[in-house]
């Protein structure tokens, strides 16, 4: 009897739609995963994890990114590549070497074992699954019948692939504020705070909920509950990172807070971000954008958007703590002068929430699909190229030819002046997107609470 209910319960799961949603879900990650890679990223990765499993370096200390690159994150995604690594060199798979494409101006590195590429890429798979649980109980709590739909966007989102396929792990953050904001609505601040610390030990955006947050912490458990809420946040940064902050905490701090702003990937304005224009509007008049406070414009963009979402959300019920994630990360897409695809994880799992979920007009959901979507393929062609680079990783001549045709020195050293018009376009296109999404959300606040 036992056996016959099991084979039933069996065969059941098979013929759901949801066993083959996940199936079919794993089945493109496992096909693309170990074939496909951002490889400066994926390099970096790599340098960082052999030199502490097997150098036992600290990669924060300047003597060591110098010559490995720089890996300028919190020390749990250091945990994590190194634990790869290590049991990577546990299996039969263990091997290669990274060599430079002297043929591309400047040599691009690529590692010559596919193997240690998908190693890499494992957290992330398991990421995107946690974050599709979670959405899945979200919408079965608030709108069954959706809870697939809801899945299966996040499941077979482009975006989503894309950045799993690039190999970098924002979704281990993402998942963390997603979670942080669950445990939040049911009252669980604890949890919520912990989730919170962790996802800032990966990745530090998810700091900018912290001011929601915290406040809506308060209006759970009070003031008590704001101080624990802060505490444990504080923590968890601590617990994570203690073993380099005591190791070398002025290199670290250093690493993880000044690093990202003197590198040369955050001189200017990089992806789809309104800079792009302003750039242009500010040299027409003799002034330099340089000077521009954008740390003090972004704090104050984020902090305005928080407390007039309070005013508008005071309770901590789902649609506003949601909502108001949404709106903070909206606020740094519009204000921030660095948005790259990556980040679309970041508010991809709220936008779900509120479009499927809470109602949301469809066109919230297509406008910066279509947007970000248009910018990547007829404007960053340089993605596609850098993320076929391991396809071609045997194929040395292939290589050469296929950068030449796409003409990759071009555009890496940002010559094509009409693809920097298309990305102040687009920039300019996506900040008013996110200025109009924001409005609508605190617009709609107090009468979503009257009702």
């Amino acid at each position: 009897m036992r056996s016959f209910l099991l084979k039933a319960r069996v065969g059941s799961l098979v013929c759901s739609k949801l066993f083959w949603v996940v199936v079919v879900a794993l089945a493109i990650r496992l096909t693309i995963c170990p074939f496909t890679g951002q490889t400066y990223d994926i390099v970096a990765w790599y340098n960082a994890a052999w030199r502490t499993v097997d150098g036992g370096e600290n990669v924060y200390q300047p003597e060591v990114w110098r010559v490995s690159g720089t890996f300028c994150y919190p020390a749990a995604w250091l945990y994590v590549i190194s634990l790869m690594y290590f049991l990577w060199e546990k299996t039969p798979f263990y091997g290669g070497e990274i060599v430079q494409i002297e043929q591309v101006r400047p040599a691009l590195p690529f590692i010559k074992n596919y193997w240690i590429v998908f190693f890499f890429k494992i957290p992330l798979i398991i990421a995107d699954f946690a974050v599709g649980y979670l959405l899945y109980k979200i919408a079965s709590e608030h709108w069954s019948g959706r809870e697939l739909l809801v899945l299966s966007l996040w499941l077979f989102n482009p975006f989503v692939l894309i950045v799993d396929a690039w190999g970098h792990f924002d979704v281990i953050s993402a998942f963390f504020s997603l979670l942080a904001c669950y445990a939040l609505t049911k009252r669980r601040y604890i949890l919520s705070a912990v989730a919170l610390g962790f996802g800032i030990t990966f990745k530090m955006f998810p700091l900018i909920l912290l001011p929601l947050l915290a406040v809506y912490a308060y209006k759970v458990a009070g003031l008590r509950g704001l101080f624990k809420y802060l505490a444990v946040v504080a923590a968890v940064l601590l617990v994570v990172n203690a073993p380099y902050l005591i190791w070398d905490y002025h290199s670290f701090l250093w690493a993880i807070l000044s690093m990202p702003y003197t590198g040369w990937t955050e001189e200017g304005f990089w992806g789809y971000c309104i800079w792009h224009v302003v750039k242009h509007v500010t040299w027409l008049m003799g002034v330099a954008v340089a000077k521009f406070p954008f740390s003090e414009t972004l704090a104050l963009a984020l902090l305005a958007t928080t407390a007039i979402h309070l005013w508008r959300y005071p309770d901590p019920e789902p649609r506003g703590v949601y909502r108001g994630a949404l709106a903070v990360v909206l606020a740094f897409y519009a204000v921030n002068r660095i948005v790259t695809t990556q980040y679309m994880l970041w508010f991809l799992p709220f936008l779900l929430i509120d479009v499927l979920v809470f109602g949301r007009s469809w066109l919230f959901l297509t406008i910066p699909t279509a947007l970000v979507f248009s910018y990547f393929v007829f404007v960053e062609s340089f993605f596609f190229r850098s993320l076929l680079t391991p396809v071609y990783q045997f194929h040395g001549t292939a290589i050469e030819h296929f950068y030449e045709s796409w003409d990759y020195a071009a555009y890496y050293h940002s010559q094509d002046w009409e693809e920097y018009r298309a990305m102040g376009l687009t920039g300019l296109l996506f900040a008013g997107f996110c200025i109009t999404y924001i409005y609508h959300i605190l617009r709609r606040g107090k009468e979503v609470v009257e009702e």
